[in-house]
């Protein structure tokens, strides 16, 4: 693509940020021409994101399909993606999405890369559910015209036989009941009840009892949330103290 990032740094007319000051920006934005091309630059960028979750579960889907988990001695796919979390950088949930999605939208629907590029992988999975060779195009089309909630309420407005046209997104839940659920931050996994093997927990809204915990999960710590993400703090700490002890 023309003017994009590197080469307007090429030009001199944008700055790239340097190893020794990640932050420093070396030119004025002072015209609409520039404030365009910044814009392209942008698009661009978004595009190769895109494009690389999209290959992500592309690559994931050749492994499962040819069952090639196999020459890693695992007896799985799920087994080979826990695995291999060092090189895919991903949950095991959150790689079944992206496998689920080049699956259903690619192989079965003939929707090429391209057309998925300015679409989240969110959303993405989302029309998984929905989406047949007659309509796949419109919900492409309704999720770039939606935000993730505002997609999913019309997805399900779409099923319940609505006209989507009339929906109105809310964008605030109003709702008078929740479901609370345990989430690992690892692999996106939900639980209803809290796992007895767990050690920590990132408590949010500062409710949870240690101590009732403790009766279910014996080594369990409740770490309260803060500014300063008390998960990251804490909670890796833990995790690396539970691990070397499992080692050990």
């Amino acid at each position: 693509m023309e003017n994009s990032a590197e080469e307007l740094a090429k030009k001199g007319i944008l700055a790239i940020p340097t190893k020794k000051d990640e932050l420093s920006v070396r030119v004025k934005i002072d015209s609409p021409e520039l404030v365009f091309e910044i814009k392209k630059s942008i698009q661009e960028i978004r595009w190769k994101i895109g494009m690389n979750w999209l290959l992500i579960g592309k690559f994931l889907y050749l492994i499962k399909r040819d069952n090639a988990w196999k020459f890693d001695g695992v007896e799985n796919f799920g087994q080979w993606i826990a695995d291999n979390r060092e090189f895919i950088g991903l949950g095991i949930r959150a790689a079944y999405y992206l496998t689920e999605i080049w699956e259903n939208l690619v192989m079965k629907l003939g929707i090429t890369p391209d057309q998925l590029a300015d679409i989240d992988r969110s959303s993405a999975r989302e029309i998984c559910k929905y989406a047949t060779p007659k309509n796949v195009n419109g919900l492409l089309e309704l999720a770039r015209g939606n935000t993730y909630t505002g997609l999913i309420q019309k997805l399900k407005a779409m099923a319940r036989g609505e006209n989507i046209e009339k929906v109105e997104v809310i964008g605030k839940c109003e709702h008078r009941g929740v479901v609370v659920l345990y989430k690992c931050p690892e692999c996106s996994l939900g639980f209803y009840q809290l796992p007895e093997t767990s050690c920590f927990i990132t408590d949010k809204s500062g409710i949870i009892d240690e101590n009732k915990a403790k009766k279910i999960a014996p080594n369990v710590k409740v770490v309260k949330d803060n500014p300063e993400n008390a998960y990251a703090r804490e909670g890796k700490k833990e995790i690396e103290r539970v691990t070397r002890a499992i080692k050990n």
